[in-house]
C-alpha cells in the first residue's frame, strides 16, 4: 500500500487506488464498506509512513514518458532483446497480478548469460521507470500500475 500512496493521487484513493488494487488481485471484486474503510485508512498511514519516515529505497516515483524514453536509449544494444522480450511477456499476460508479473521476469532473465547480465538488467529498469539504478522489487511495483501505463515505457 504504500507503493500505491506514492503512485496515485491521495483524491484517486479511493476511485483508482480501490481499482489498482482489485485488478492486481490485493483487493476482493466486492469487498465491504467496512473493508473498503480499512484499507482506505490504511493507505492513509502507509503514505503518511513514506512521507515521514520512508527511507529514499521505499520512495516510488515513476519517470515522466518523456525522461523513460531518453533512458531507454541509453539501455546497451546487448540487453534490448531482453527489454522486448520482456514487452512481449508483460503485453501478452492473462492477468495483471505480482505473480505473473514476476515469472515473466524471471522468463526474461533466465535467458541472461551471467549474473552481470541480470544485475545490468534490472539497474536499466529501474533507470528507465524511475530514473534510479535500484527501487522495490519490480513485480509489486508493475502489478498496482494499470498495464497499458506501464507498457508504453517500453
Amino acid at each position: 500500500l504504500a507503493i500505491l500512496a506514492q503512485i496515485v493521487p491521495r483524491e484517486k484513493w479511493s476511485s483508482d487506488g480501490v481499482a489498482r488494487l482489485r485488478a492486481s488481485g490485493h483487493l476482493g471484486e466486492n469487498p465491504t464498506a467496512y473493508g473498503l474503510k480499512r484499507v482506505l485508512g490504511i493507505l492513509e498511514r502507509a503514505g503518511r509512513w513514506v512521507e515521514k519516515y520512508g527511507p529514499s529505497e521505499l520512495r516510488v516515483q515513476l519517470l515522466p514518458l518523456s525522461d523513460a524514453e531518453k533512458m531507454t536509449s541509453t539501455v546497451p544494444s546487448a540487453l534490448k532483446e531482453a527489454f522486448r522480450d520482456l514487452y512481449e511477456r508483460l503485453s501478452s499476460l492473462d492477468s495483471w497480478r505480482e505473480e505473473s508479473i514476476k515469472e515473466a521476469f524471471m522468463a526474461v532473465t533466465s535467458k541472461l548469460s551471467s549474473e552481470d547480465a541480470i544485475e545490468s538488467f534490472y539497474a536499466y529498469f529501474y533507470r528507465v521507470f524511475t530514473g534510479r539504478e535500484s527501487g522495490l522489487r519490480a513485480a509489486p511495483l508493475l502489478s498496482i500500475v494499470v498495464r497499458d501505463s506501464i507498457l508504453r515505457y517500453f
